[in-house]
């Protein structure tokens, strides 16, 4: 299962906060406007769910996560979360 960073430029996003519920079992919020997700979904597969169903006047960045990476600020149950899907 890959991890992605999910960023949508517009605040509480309803339509995409409805995407992911929809879409994803298994995906955490990091913030008002990011997301992280695991998924069997590789970047084009997810590239067309978007496109299809968000507005594409809006900014919208995915990024693959692995390897090595900090944060900061993120609460315990984010960093569980990630550590979990990206140790495995």
């Amino acid at each position: 299962m890959t991890v992605y960073l999910i960023h949508h430029e517009e605040e509480g996003s309803a339509l995409l906060d409805a995407l992911l519920a929809d879409e994803f079992d298994d995906f955490v919020q990091a913030t008002d406007t990011t997301w992280f997700v695991a998924t069997e979904m590789d970047l084009d597969q997810l590239d067309e769910l978007f496109e299809d169903r968000l507005d594409d006047t809006k900014r919208l960045i995915v990024i693959e996560l692995t390897g090595d990476f900090t944060m900061q600020g993120l609460p315990d149950d984010q960093m569980v979360w990630l550590d979990a899907h990206l140790s495995s």
